[in-house]
């Protein structure tokens, strides 16, 4: 008796399915879109963000030039803020206080050269940090 293949391979599947107790499938990835880099809004800055989920993000404003940081958790206590260059130098530093209902802190931190920068908010107990750079 001849069987045929797709049921050769079915029984085939079966068999693997019963005997690992795993079904196995493959799927395709689609590319990643790319983006079309000659656009005429694109803004002076770009920033890339990486590293933790601190709840620290900064943005640039275009109208002014500088930049904004956002601060987004709860702060039971005293926190001191500290936004430091490639080299380690502070370029800005907040103290913030506790939060009690409202637990955003937003700040200008001016305007920010190219380069890598690193931002700390140090309690006595936390650190959240985040690095951010920014590229012309």
């Amino acid at each position: 008796m001849k069987v045929p293949p797709f049921a050769t391979g079915l029984l085939l599947s079966a068999t693997l399915i019963i005997y690992t107790g795993k079904a196995f499938a493959f799927q395709s990835v689609p590319k990643p879109k790319t983006i079309n880099k000659t656009n005429q809004n694109t803004p002076k800055y770009k920033y890339h963000e990486a590293s933790s989920l601190s709840g620290i993000a900064v943005q640039h404003d275009r109208k002014s030039g500088t930049f904004i940081l956002t601060f987004d958790q709860y702060l039971s206590e005293l926190g001191v803020l500290h936004l430091k260059n490639n080299a380690g130098k502070i370029v800005y530093a907040k103290s913030l206080e506790p939060t009690k209902k409202i637990t955003s802190h937003t700040m200008n931190v001016g305007h920010l050269n190219p380069g890598l920068y690193s931002i700390e908010v140090k309690t006595s107990d936390t650190i959240f940090w985040k690095k951010v750079r920014i590229k012309n």
